[in-house]
């Protein structure tokens, strides 16, 4: 997957793999697990507004376990799958 902001971590044959941060041009900062470039284990997601996801990610998108909690104090803790909570 194309790089996009900036990354600051671990990399294996030029791709993004480990531990790492990424700062993303909206504002979006990411730093957790990486595999084969894409977010993919465990990691933090904070968006500008300052919700924010914590939890499992596959294949960049959030599954499997996580907490999310939005700037008006809701929070939602449990399951996630292919990126949606259930």
């Amino acid at each position: 997957p194309k790089l996009e902001g900036v990354y600051t971590g671990d990399f294996e044959d030029g791709i993004r793999q480990g531990h790492g941060r990424a700062v993303y041009p909206n504002g979006d900062v990411y730093e957790g697990d990486f595999a084969v470039g894409l977010r993919h284990g465990q990691g933090v997601y904070v968006h500008p507004d300052r919700r924010r996801y914590e939890g499992e990610w596959w294949r960049s998108m959030r599954h499997g376990q996580g907490k999310e909690v939005w700037p008006t104090g809701d929070i939602y803790e449990g399951e996630y799958k292919l990126d949606r909570f259930e």
